[in-house]
């Protein structure tokens, strides 16, 4: 009989932890589109705000990548909260059980946070202008074929694929070289 109420009390567990991931996931993919729909109308009627000569101003791929890219990651950041939530309960309840079973090796585990702390905050730093230097070589890609196929017509017209290949290939290979620098330059300095 011991071992009956053992595999239920397994049984019930593993479905309590199905049905909490199961909700985590819905809440947090939920979380994410409506905000992202939320930035997304909210990019459009800012760009439907500006005047004429503003609008005229904009650079249109910056404004489709950033509405794009951008907004992504924000879904994807948001998407991770009710993830990251069970995670850190988790770690909490892993840390109790960890305390009741041995202080001492708990303690011993624990030293290494403050270095894992550091590592992920100098990584950051050095991260963020990365990113955003990839954000803007792809915005000029971007910018680059939205003006080659707006203007479609008048490339086919005077024979000038060629030119507008010539044009757009530094900017793909500037952002596709770009995470190979990135990676030797973080391979030299860790």
């Amino acid at each position: 009989t011991g071992l009956v109420w053992l595999v239920a009390a397994l049984v019930f567990m593993e479905l309590l932890t199905f049905g909490s991931a199961f909700l985590r996931r819905y809440l947090g993919g939920k979380l994410a589109f409506d905000v992202q729909h939320d930035l997304r109308q909210r990019v459009f009627q800012s760009v439907q705000r500006l005047d004429g000569a503003k609008q005229d101003g904009l650079r249109t791929g910056q404004v489709v990548s950033r509405s794009i890219t951008d907004l992504q990651l924000v879904t994807s950041l948001l998407s991770m909260v009710p993830l990251s939530v069970g995670t850190v309960v988790f770690a909490l309840v892993a840390i109790v059980a960890m305390l009741w079973l041995s202080p001492l090796l708990t303690l011993v585990a624990l030293v290494v946070v403050p270095g894992v702390v550091y590592v992920a905050m100098r990584l950051r730093t050095r991260l963020f202008p990365a990113t955003w230097s990839a954000q803007q070589r792809a915005a000029d890609v971007a910018q680059q074929v939205e003006e080659t196929v707006t203007g479609v017509r008048v490339v086919k017209g005077f024979g000038q694929e060629r030119t507008e290949v010539s044009r757009l290939e530094p900017l793909a290979d500037r952002w596709r070289s770009f995470g190979w620098t990135v990676h030797e330059v973080d391979g030299h300095d860790m």
